[in-house]
């Protein structure tokens, strides 16, 4: 009986592990210069993931095709940060919380996709470059 009831300990303790997204702390200077370049493939410390998913603030997206999203529904909700989401074959294995100070709202802004909840990035472009503006730095993208 001790034996069936340490496996089911362990194994629980082991899906745990295997269910809650890691979160990935982004170090942002004090002194971002004017123009720099956000590459989450350097930042990212899981060896493991395909794609980003950056989720628009205050939405609440339907994500019923990936493992992992329950308990960070609540991280969009914010006017800090973005919600930023390491997916690996349909399993967030991690995100990120992006200050808004950082500001990537130049994905929603055109007419076309203003009503996506988030964008999906493949990791090589997982690459975004700001230029400030006023107080913010502002997302820079081929078509500004």
């Amino acid at each position: 009986m001790r034996i069936f009831a340490f496996s089911i300990f362990f194994l629980a303790f082991l899906g745990c592990g295997r269910f809650t997204p890691k979160k990935i702390d982004l170090v942002i200077p004090d002194q971002i210069p004017f123009k720099f370049q956000l590459d989450f493939t350097e930042l990212a410390s899981i060896p493991n993931w395909d794609s980003l998913l950056v989720v628009k603030p205050y939405a609440d997206p339907n994500f019923n095709e990936l493992k992992g999203y329950d308990n960070l529904s609540s991280l969009t909700q914010s006017d800090i940060h973005i919600l930023v989401l390491y997916v690996d074959h349909q399993r967030i294995v991690a995100y990120s919380l992006v200050p808004r100070i950082l500001d990537l709202n130049q994905l929603w802004e055109n007419s076309e996709s203003s009503d996506k909840d988030y964008y999906r990035f493949p990791k090589e472009e997982a690459k975004f470059s700001f230029e400030k503006e006023e107080s913010v730095y502002v997302l820079k993208t081929e078509n500004t």
